[in-house]
């Protein structure tokens, strides 16, 4: 079992990010701080806003979510909407 190798958090009011360039693979995603109503993170395959949605996560209520190699290709970028909600992104 490989363990989780790196993590990004997110600051209040981030901008969009890219979290990874290159491959590799989605383990957890977490929701640390409940946000208002419509803010989310858009997790893209691609090193710009531009590339191909793996998932929205809704930051209107905290959660865990467990993934098993959810993988992306050309990179992770998060596109965030919304200033208020909190997020962990657990990657390798």
């Amino acid at each position: 079992m490989v363990g989780i190798t790196n993590q990004i958090t997110d600051a209040l009011g981030a901008s969009d990010v890219l979290v990874k360039a290159g491959h590799g693979i989605i383990k957890r995603v977490f929701v640390t701080l409940k946000g208002s109503s419509g803010d989310k993170m858009v997790l893209k395959d691609g090193t710009t806003g531009s590339g191909s949605v793996i998932t929205t996560i809704h930051g209107e209520d905290t959660q865990n979510m467990v993934w098993v190699d959810v993988p992306f290709v050309s990179g992770l970028y998060a596109d965030f909407t919304g200033t208020t909600a909190r997020y962990i992104i657990a990657y390798e």
